[in-house]
């Protein structure tokens, strides 16, 4: 998931994608760069989610004991922020998974794509994956 050169060039082409012009769009490995970004909001807003969650449970600790008064405001905004960013990418995650990409849906359901689907989007994989030879990549799917 660690963003690369061709996931800046992606980034650079997103209202082409936004708009499903997807001939302009710059090609994409297996995920692209706004699946990547929403990997890492998901990872470090569920950390933050954890690490507050698990402080607020105990408040007697955090205040009391530790004579750490303002912490306490500080883990409820981080927890408030990492929650709201988490359901913000979500829901825009299942948007554009349903409604946004045509045939991102086929894609959900059954866990395959159609070949000509991986290779509009996801052309650096699909190149990959024809240069390997793999024997599940058919031109019927």
């Amino acid at each position: 998931m660690r963003m690369t050169p061709e996931d800046k060039k992606w980034q650079s082409t997103i209202k082409a994608y936004v708009t499903n012009r997807d001939d302009q769009v710059a090609p994409a490995g297996h995920f692209n760069a706004g699946q990547k970004l929403f990997y890492w909001v998901m990872f470090w807003g569920a950390l933050v989610l954890l690490i507050t969650g698990v402080a607020m449970w105990f408040p007697e600790v955090v205040s009391g004991r530790m004579h750490l008064h303002w912490l306490m405001p500080l883990l409820v905004f981080l927890h408030v922020v990492a929650a709201l960013a988490t359901i913000g990418a979500f829901m825009i995650h299942v948007y554009m998974g349903v409604f946004l990409v045509s045939g991102g849906l086929h894609g959900i359901l059954w866990g395959r794509v159609p070949v000509s689907w991986a290779k509009t989007h996801h052309r650096l994989w699909y190149e990959k994956m024809m240069k390997e030879d793999r024997a599940s990549i058919r031109d019927g799917d």
